[in-house]
């Protein structure tokens, strides 16, 4: 007796109760937004083919900023975990997408409340909060002048790999 619209929003289905052939089961009563924020399609209430378990109440936005898709709770197959909550704006300070919450394949791990500057001075990236690779460690708080005097970028606290400080 239930219905769910399909993928592309136009037209109604009826409802899976069991397991699809992603390994996931649909909820009669939950639906989420595509990707592209245009129609809407049943949640996924289990763990999906990436290992990763949507929620059907919060959606994130896409890295281009348009469009809605469902967050993922756990770890990701990049090994670090969104929150549902919290959004970091893109390098080039347009769109937003999850904030990642532990350390990152650069061994740093990002706030998803501070930002930088680029070294363009245009857009805004999550900080790194500890040593990056190049030795040197990123204070979110700080910004220096370039080169040029036009733009900023995260000041390096410690000492550099050419073994001078900064200041």
């Amino acid at each position: 007796m239930s219905h769910c619209l399909t993928p592309t929003g136009h037209g109604r289905l009826p409802v899976q109760g069991h397991v699809t052939h992603h390994g996931a089961r649909l909820s009669p009563m939950s639906h989420c937004l595509t990707p592209t924020g245009h129609g809407s399609y049943p949640c996924r209430e289990y763990v999906t083919h990436h290992g990763a378990r949507p929620s059907p109440m919060s959606h994130c936005l896409t890295p281009t900023g348009h469009g809605r898709y469902p967050c993922r709770e756990h770890v990701t197959h990049h090994g670090v975990r969104p929150s549902p909550m919290s959004h970091c704006l893109t390098p080039t300070g347009h769109g937003s997408y999850p904030c990642r919450e532990h350390v990152t394949h650069h061994g740093a791990r990002l706030s998803p409340m501070s930002h930088c500057l680029t070294p363009t001075g245009h857009g805004r990236y999550p900080c790194s909060g500890h040593v990056t690779h190049h030795g040197a460690r990123l204070s979110p708080m700080s910004h220096c002048l370039t080169p040029t005097g036009h733009g900023s970028y995260p000041c390096r606290e410690y000492v550099t790999h050419h073994g001078a400080r900064p200041s």
